[in-house]
């Protein structure tokens, strides 16, 4: 079970029905679907990653390991793109 943090300064808006985040410092823009959204907004919160595909896992109706390999893989995406940072 690991939390995050997000970077400072990272902006995060909706263009024509996207969310769309973007690190400024890092010219970086991140466009993401509905359930990526959702994870995104959950780490915002503080909430684990366990904690996360659980209540994905939940809500859709989908398997366990499925809802944890899409957060993992988020979170590779944004750790690689130095939005989030591992705390815990």
């Amino acid at each position: 079970m690991a939390k995050y943090q997000i970077k400072k300064g990272i902006i995060k808006d909706k263009i024509d029905g996207k969310t769309v985040i973007f690190d400024g410092e890092a010219s970086v823009l991140v466009n993401f679907n509905d359930t990526a959204s959702e994870i995104f907004e959950a780490l915002k919160k503080g909430k684990s990653d366990k904690d996360i595909y659980l209540s994905l896992s939940k809500k859709y109706q989908v398997p366990i390991n499925k809802a944890k390999k899409d957060v993992d893989k988020l979170i590779l995406q944004l750790k690689k793109s130095k939005i989030i940072k591992k705390i815990s």
